[in-house]
């Protein structure tokens, strides 16, 4: 019995569905940042989670899907699509751009904020999370670097950002 069901194991096991590990990660209440590139697993969390905004800040030439994939698939799901490209080091006009952006979402809309890794995603949302949601700045810089921003290129670009507002 033990060794027909050791045969057997490993094809149990080639069966099981698999579930990726979320790489959603919910900065604030409704906001979520994305650590990586868009999957059908992505657009599942999306549906389930109801978020109804997706911003895009991949650059033309960053990884797939492309943009028109994407839109398909957001709207199959419910989801409006938005690409807004920022580089790894963005300015002072693109993170005004990206506040802006939040600010005006309805309240209790959910958004999910991705690019390529996580990096320009994180960055775009901690001046948002420190300046309009009063988070301190140490804490907004822990989780954005959670949320994927590693760069320290792009994380000196938002504190730049930040000390030209009085946040040090």
């Amino acid at each position: 019995m033990l060794l027909s069901t050791l045969l057997f194991l490993p094809a149990l096991i080639a069966q099981a569905p698999v579930q990726a590990p979320s790489t959603l990660l919910e900065v604030s209440p409704g906001i979520y940042v994305l650590k990586g590139i868009p999957t059908p697993g992505t657009y599942a969390e999306v549906k389930r989670l109801r978020i109804k905004h997706v911003l895009d800040l991949r650059r033309d030439g960053d990884s797939q899907p492309e943009p028109d994939a994407e839109t398909e698939a957001l709207a199959d799901v419910g989801a409006d699509y938005t690409r807004y490209a920022i580089s790894r080091t963005p300015p002072g006009g693109d993170l005004d751009f990206l506040r802006q952006i939040l600010r005006g979402m309805p309240r209790g809309e959910r958004v999910l904020i991705h690019c390529t890794d996580g990096n320009r995603a994180g960055a775009a949302v901690c001046p948002w999370l420190v300046l309009d949601r009063g988070m301190k700045l140490d804490e907004a810089i822990k989780v954005c670097r959670q949320g994927g921003m590693v760069y320290p290129e792009t994380e000196a670009a938002v504190r730049k950002y930040l000390g030209a507002h009085g946040k040090t």
